[in-house]
C-alpha cells in the first residue's frame, strides 16, 4: 500500500499557469480546537494547497463528498485566513454563471455546495462528475477519509482529467511511510482512550517493530483485567476482548516488546465523583479508574526518555468538560520538550495538544485515526487507488 501511494502523481509536476482547479477536501468544522484557524487541523492542509495553487496561478472550485461537509463554513475560515474573498456558490451551475466563471481571471477560488441529495446513486455522481469537468481541467485530492468510498467524485474524476495529490496529503502519506518503515529505535507507541477493538488492527500491524507499549486510559483496564487485576467498575471492554487483550500481551512478551501498564491510578466513586490516589494495582469494587497515577506517569516519562521515535494514539486518563485529564496533559508537555519524533493521531489525543499549546513541537499530528489505520493495516483506499493510477 505504501509504496503505491508513494508513487501518487506530485503537484509539483503540474502545469497549473492560468488553469481552473477542482479541489476535493474533507473538511471538519468541529474540529477547532482553538479560535486560530490554525486551531483546526483539517484547515491546514487545504491551506498548504490552495496557496501553492495560487502561487502557480491557478483558480481554485473546492468541493466536498462528505454528507457533512459545510460549504459556508470552509469559505468563511479560508477568507479569513487567506485575507480575500471566498465566495460560495450553488453547484450544479447554471449555464449563465458557468460561463461566468470560465471567464473569470486566475487567483478565483470558490467553494461549490453541492446539494446533498444529488450526492446519493451512481447516476446521479456521473451526471455531477461531467458537470464539474466542464467548470475544471485539473483535479486535485486533498481528502482523507472520503477516499475511503468505493465510489465518489475522489474515484470518478482521475478517469477524466489530469489528477494529482495535494501537498498536505502528500506529506501525510511521507508520515505514514515513515511509521511502516520504524527506522528510528527504540519506537514507543503510547495507547489510550477507549475501544479497543477499533484499535486492535493497528496494534498487530505495529507490533512487530515495536520496543514499548504505554497503556493508559480505559483500554489499561481491559488488559489489566485480562491479567486478572481487579479494575472495580472501571470501564473495560467485553469478554472477547477482554480474550483479544491477554492474547496480545501474551504475543507482545514473545516479541519481546515491553508493555507498561499503569502501577497506581487516579479513582473515584463515579465519572462525576472527587478524584482520589490509589498507590497500588488495586481499585475497590465501588472505584473506577479515571487517570493514571502519579508513580505511572514517572514510569511512562521514563521509557520516553529512552526513546527515538513516538507515536501517541488515546488520551492517558477521563477528558472531563472538554479538558484533558491531568497525565494527559503532563504526557503532552513533556513530549513536546523531548528531542525526539512525536506522531499524534486521534481527535481526543489531537485535542490535548493543541490545549497545550504544543502542536507545533510535534512532527505530526492528525485527529483522522481511522484514515491512518486503514493506510498502515493496508485497506483499500478507493480514491488513492484510482489517484495512483491516473
Amino acid at each position: 500500500m505504501l509504496t503505491e501511494l508513494k508513487k501518487l502523481p506530485r503537484l509539483e509536476n503540474a502545469q497549473l499557469g492560468g488553469k481552473r482547479v477542482l479541489l476535493g477536501v474533507d473538511y471538519d468544522d468541529s474540529l477547532a480546537f482553538s479560535s486560530s484557524p490554525s486551531g483546526n487541523p483539517s484547515l491546514l492542509p487545504i491551506l498548504s494547497t490552495v496557496n501553492f495553487l495560487l502561487e502557480r496561478g491557478a483558480s481554485i472550485y473546492i468541493f466536498s463528498h462528505s454528507a457533512s461537509f459545510s460549504p459556508s463554513n470552509l469559505a468563511t475560515q479560508l477568507s479569513k485566513s487567506l485575507e480575500r474573498e471566498v465566495d460560495c456558490i450553488s453547484f450544479p451551475l447554471s449555464t449563465e454563471a458557468r460561463e461566468s466563471h470560465l471567464n473569470i481571471s486566475q487567483g478565483n477560488i470558490s467553494v461549490l455546495e453541492i446539494a446533498k441529495g444529488t450526492l446519493e446513486g451512481s447516476g446521479n455522481l456521473s451526471s455531477l462528475s461531467h458537470d464539474l469537468i466542464s467548470l475544471g481541467s485539473i483535479f486535485v485530492n486533498e481528502a482523507r477519509r472520503s477516499n475511503q468510498m468505493p465510489i465518489s467524485f475522489l474515484t470518478k474524476l482521475p478517469e477524466m482529467l489530469p489528477s494529482y495529490a495535494g501537498l498536505g496529503l502528500f506529506q501525510q502519506v511521507e508520515f505514514l511511510a515513515f511509521l511502516s518503515e520504524r527506522k528510528r529505535h527504540p519506537q514507543t507507541l503510547i495507547l489510550g482512550g477507549v475501544d479497543l477493538e477499533s484499535k486492535l488492527n493497528l496494534l498487530k500491524t505495529l507490533l512487530p517493530d515495536l520496543d514499548n507499549i504505554l497503556v493508559g486510559g480505559a483500554l489499561a483496564y481491559t488488559f489489566l483485567h485480562s491479567l486478572a487485576v481487579p479494575v472495580g467498575n472501571s470501564i473495560k471492554e467485553n469478554s472477547n476482548l477482554v480474550t483479544d487483550a491477554f492474547q496480545f500481551l501474551s504475543g507482545a512478551e514473545l516479541q519481546r516488546v515491553h508493555v507498561q501498564l499503569p502501577e497506581d491510578h487516579i479513582t473515584a466513586h463515579s465519572l462525576t465523583g472527587k478524584f482520589s490516589v490509589k498507590k497500588k494495582h488495586k481499585i475497590l469494587d465501588n472505584e473506577m479508574g479515571v487517570d493514571i497515577g502519579p508513580k505511572s506517569l514517572l514510569r511512562f516519562q521514563k521509557i520516553l526518555s529512552q526513546s527515538e521515535s513516538v507515536l501517541w494514539y488515546g488520551p492517558m486518563g477521563l477528558c472531563k468538560k472538554g479538558n484533558p485529564s491531568i497525565s494527559t496533559q503532563k504526557i503532552a508537555k513533556y513530549l513536546a520538550k523531548s528531542s525526539f519524533q512525536t506522531f499524534v493521531i486521534g481527535r481526543d489525543t489531537s485535542l490535548a495538544v493543541y490545549q497545550a499549546g504544543v502542536e507545533e513541537k510535534m512532527a505530526y499530528v492528525e485527529p483522522d485515526s481511522s484514515f491512518v489505520i486503514d493506510v498502515v493495516c493496508k485497506k483499500n483506499l478507493h480514491g488513492l487507488s484510482v489517484l495512483q493510477r491516473s
